[in-house]
C-alpha cells in the first residue's frame, strides 16, 4: 500500500507556531468554491476525505490534515488555433483582407470567451499533514 507519491517535510520556527494554529480556524472562510463558467481555475480546502464531506481538517492528537483542492479548465492550444484559423479564415472569404496583430488578439480573446464555458475541468488535490514534535506543542 502506497501512502506517499511524493513527500516534502518542512521545519518551521517556533515562533509561527501560533499562526499554524489558527490556521485551522479559518479553513471555511478560504473553502473551495465552484468553478465559474469564465474563470480558468480556482482553489480552495477540501475535506480529506472526499466529497460530501464537510470536516475541512481532521485532527489526531497534535497532527492535522487538511487539503487543498483546485479546479482548471483544460483547452488545448491546438482547439483555440483551429478555431481561431476557421475565423480568420472567414475574415479573409468574406472581407478580402488579412487581420493584422491586434485584430488577430481581438479574434483569439473572443475565441477563448467562446471555448471556456464548454472546457473540461481538472480537479487537483494536494495534502498537508501537521504533525509537532516538541512536547506539548
Amino acid at each position: 500500500m502506497q501512502l506517499f507519491r511524493n513527500v516534502v517535510l518542512f521545519r518551521f520556527p517556533l515562533s509561527a507556531l501560533a499562526e499554524i494554529e489558527a490556521i485551522e480556524s479559518q479553513l471555511e472562510t478560504q473553502a473551495l468554491r465552484p468553478l465559474g463558467a469564465m474563470e480558468m481555475s480556482t482553489r480552495g480546502f477540501v475535506s480529506p476525505f472526499g466529497r460530501g464531506e464537510s470536516q475541512l481538517a481532521h485532527r489526531v492528537g497534535q497532527a492535522v490534515l487538511v487539503t487543498l483542492g483546485g479546479e482548471d479548465k483544460i483547452l488545448p492550444a491546438a482547439v483555440v488555433n483551429e478555431e481561431l484559423a476557421n475565423k480568420l479564415d472567414r475574415i479573409r472569404e468574406e472581407e478580402g483582407r488579412v487581420p493584422g496583430g491586434r485584430e488577430r488578439k481581438r479574434i483569439k480573446d473572443e475565441v477563448l470567451i467562446d471555448l471556456l464555458p464548454r472546457a473540461f475541468t481538472r480537479p487537483t488535490r494536494t495534502s498537508a499533514y501537521r504533525i509537532s514534535i516538541l512536547p506539548g506543542a
